[in-house]
């Protein structure tokens, strides 16, 4: 165990995991162990005077009416000790490490420099309306980052009245606002096919944009893929991948079956390792990164447009543009045209929807096999 004491001898740090811990003891002698949030035993250290100053080192977060929101809602997302976080892992349910960070990251970028230094007791509803009104004009964020900033106040607020620190959250009424969030272009039926009669420097980015044309997967549900999730007549979709957290569930938190036709079949048969492991992979643990596949896509679809003309994909289209993810939206776009109900669509290809796993419940044999028809019949 690794100790560092202050020049007062108030507290001792030391290391579990990959977090910094401290012990330090109240006025009567009594010992407490809490979380710095820090990675570094010089940044725990830091951490620990600070609490010195504020007087916090035996509650972690200040108490009383003192209180700042910046003070409270410091490493307030630190995974291995947020109560909320924590709360639903005892309660088996999941929560994502990145989801946590883009929390904490979201709370110390958009909230905390704009109302920190509020008491906790004098934050009001009219204040924060006013802030998050404000984060799209005068701070240039769009709707959903500055509603982003307003979920992760909420949930720290709540988490106040919830130790009575305040009596009731003033952000409890306040309302996002209209989400700007960007949409996807969908690829057509020509731009599709032009791609893939086209030769790619890169075969496995060009494969797994083929595949993401036919199923509909997502980038981290091809990145996952790995040798046992092909069957002979479907692929199942149960994992996906993140860069900060690797192999995990789905984006839904379910398995799906997603039909197969033999071409996507024989293509897929070229990287299954004969002893398992990902498919998509130099070295069969990690995945070839997104940011490669995203790199060879703009880069055939460049080489494209210089036969084709500029405009073939539209590059200045930033209302609607072109992504892998655009591949989703061309199978999903071409399924709805050939009569296949959107509510059976969504349940295959895993579009998010309150009613998604009734509908896969009643699923018919029949619509797995219009399914892949229709996968035969795609460009």
């Amino acid at each position: 165990m690794s100790r560092l004491k202050a020049k007062s001898g108030q507290f001792q740090l030391y290391k579990r995991g990959k977090y910094w811990y401290y012990w330090t003891y109240d006025a009567n002698g009594k010992r407490y162990k809490k979380a710095t949030g820090a990675k570094t035993k010089q940044e725990a250290f830091e951490v620990c005077l600070a609490r010195k100053d504020e007087g916090t080192l035996v509650s972690g977060r200040p108490e009383g009416g003192s209180i700042t929101l910046a003070m409270y809602g410091r490493d307030f997302w630190n995974y291995d000790t947020c109560p909320i976080i924590q709360g639903k892992l005892k309660r088996g349910g999941k929560y994502g490490i990145k989801t946590a960070k883009n929390n904490q990251s979201s709370f110390d970028n958009h909230v905390s420099p704009f109302l920190g230094k509020v008491r906790l007791s004098e934050l009001s509803e009219a204040m924060i309306e006013e802030w998050l009104i404000s984060l799209p004009d005068n701070h240039n964020l769009a709707n959903k980052t500055s509603n982003n900033a307003l979920q992760s106040l909420k949930q720290i607020l709540d988490q106040a009245a919830r130790e009575r620190i305040i009596a009731e959250s003033p952000a409890k009424n306040v309302r996002p606002l209209v989400n700007d969030s960007t949409r996807y272009g969908a690829f057509t039926a020509e731009q599709v096919k032009a791609l893939f009669e086209h030769e790619w420097t890169n075969k496995a980015a060009r494969d797994m944009c083929f595949l993401a044309s036919r199923t509909g997967m997502r980038m981290g549900e091809v990145r996952a893929l790995s040798s046992f999730q092909i069957k002979s007549d479907h692929i199942l979709v149960n994992a996906s991948w993140s860069r900060e957290e690797g192999r995990k569930s789905t984006k839904s938190g379910w398995a799906r079956k997603v039909p197969i036709s033999q071409e996507v079949l024989d293509l897929l048969n070229q990287y299954c390792p004969p002893m398992g492991g990902l498919l998509f992979s130099l070295d069969g643990e990690k995945p070839i990164s997104d940011t490669t596949v995203r790199y060879n896509l703009i880069k055939e679809m460049d080489e494209i447009n210089k036969e084709k003309g500029s405009l073939f994909f539209d590059f200045d289209n930033k209302e609607e543009p072109l992504t892998f993810h655009s591949f989703r939206h061309f199978l999903n776009t071409r399924l709805l045209a050939a009569g296949m109900p959107k509510s059976k669509i969504q349940a295959i290809i895993g579009h998010e929807s309150d009613k998604m796993t009734e509908h896969y419940a009643h699923l018919e044999v029949k619509d797995l096999e219009i399914f892949k028809e229709l996968q035969k019949s795609l460009a």
